[in-house]
């Protein structure tokens, strides 16, 4: 899954955001420019799932915080992010004849439309949109000689539309073709009304937040982004021993990388792999091992080419080193679909951040990455049109935005200022 469109209205410093994402995306910014907002956004969607509208909005410091901090007016909050996957909803299965025939909506791009408007006061607020839109085209397959043979229905183009009208879920097909909207009823032969719920009283759950939507998709919108990472590394954790009873994914700060490194040294194919990887990034480390201690905890112990008779364990080493172990993990070994970095050149020599975002561009052809840095060291070493430039006005509104769409911007760095120094000294702003 990829993010491909986001549009945001009203979200802490920002009036608007309107951007595209690419499979690689470096986030840079002035302090305090929005920067880490913008960051927020993808911890929000991730949240809703995970945790409930309502947790998530207190996860983000309450109402308060939550909605745009620059205005005295309290404006709707809205999100609208498009998802690229191939997406598979199935419709029916039946017997024509001897021959088994499956009917399906196929496509590969989900919309996810969300608006709430908070009270003057307090965190109370009211969902005023909740709408998953698929872009699809029916498919049928035909059982024909033990095999399946697939083929798209002419004319059937179109958006299926699922919402909740009050506690009723509902699904529309509008064509594409101008002949109308057509329900399911008339279409494909699926009931309108899907399913109702909740009770009086009880706040009806978002799109998001269901555990599945059975007539659609086999999980939903909410399964893919709930498994956004935002990772912060904190260096200091993982040197700590850690109880054998957390979990095998990467935690987002680093604190369980010894478990995590635990299940994959035990391998041997991922053990050289991962030992290849670090030692491009490291070349004195010479293998890694993790220790049981005392029956109930990890710690990660290191074996060096400058003491080559003692493995040292994680208290002892650098924090660079623990920071690029972290990295290569999160990078190369975790299996997230969209994967947030936050400032990785944090406690890493500058001489190491050209391979390192080798890597990072090597895994992005598998994930979505989104790296945040203040460095310009890391802006020599990526492309130019991969960037992301956050920035504040003197209305205190943040805006996000790619300076290779900038025509000026572009002249600064087409005469060999480089896009270094535009950052640095804050030439997009003034642009």
């Amino acid at each position: 899954m990829q993010i491909g469109h986001l549009h945001v209205e009203n979200f802490r410093s920002y009036g608007a955001i309107d951007i595209d994402l690419r499979q690689f995306n470096v986030v840079l910014g002035q302090n305090a420019s929005g920067k880490s907002s913008f960051i927020d956004v993808l911890r929000f969607l991730r949240d809703i799932p995970r945790n409930g509208l309502d947790n998530a909005i207190s996860m983000q410091g309450g109402a308060g915080f939550l909605r745009n901090l620059c205005t005295e007016k309290v404006e709707p909050l809205r999100i609208r992010v498009s998802l690229h996957d191939h997406y598979i909803a199935p419709l029916e299965s039946v017997k024509e004849g001897r021959r088994q025939v499956a009917r399906s909506l196929q496509g590969d791009e989900l919309v996810y439309d969300f608006q709430v408007r908070f009270n003057q006061r307090g965190d109370g607020y009211r969902v005023l949109r909740d709408e998953l839109t698929f872009h699809c085209c029916i498919h049928t397959s035909r059982r024909v000689e033990r095999k399946w043979v697939e083929r798209s229905e002419p004319g059937t183009e179109g958006r299926l539309v699922v919402h909740l009208n009050g506690r009723t879920m509902a699904s529309q097909f509008v064509a594409d073709s101008g002949e109308g909207v057509l329900s399911p009823d008339d279409l494909l032969g699926y009931p309108y009304v899907e399913r109702v719920f909740g009770a009086p009283g009880v706040r009806r759950p978002l799109l998001l937040e269901l555990p599945f939507l059975p007539f659609v998709f086999s999980e939903t919108v909410g399964w893919g982004l709930r498994d956004i990472a935002v990772y912060d590394f904190d260096p200091k954790l993982p040197k700590r021993a850690v109880p054998v009873t957390g979990r095998r994914q990467l935690e987002e700060d680093g604190s369980n990388l010894a478990i995590v490194l635990q299940g994959i040294l035990k391998d041997r194919a991922a053990h050289k792999r991962f030992l290849n990887l670090v030692k491009y990034l490291l070349p004195f480390v010479v293998d890694m091992n993790v220790e049981r201690v005392a029956g109930r905890s990890f710690l990660l112990r290191l074996r060096e080419t400058f003491v080559e008779h003692a493995d040292i364990p994680a208290t002892f080493l650098s924090d660079g080193t623990i920071t690029v172990l972290a990295l290569v993990v999160a990078i190369a070994f975790e299996s997230r679909p969209i994967v947030v970095l936050e400032e990785p050149e944090r406690n890493v020599h500058p001489s190491l951040m050209s391979k390192i975002l080798g890597l990072v561009r090597e895994a992005a052809s598998d994930k979505q990455i989104i790296l945040t840095t203040h460095n310009p060291e890391v802006v020599r070493h990526v492309d130019f049109g991969d960037v992301l430039l956050t920035s504040r006005g003197s209305d205190g509104l943040s805006r996000i935005g790619r300076p290779a769409d900038d025509n000026e911007v572009r002249v600064l760095v087409d005469s060999e200022i480089g896009l270094d120094e535009v950052f640095v000294n804050d030439l997009w702003s003034q642009s």
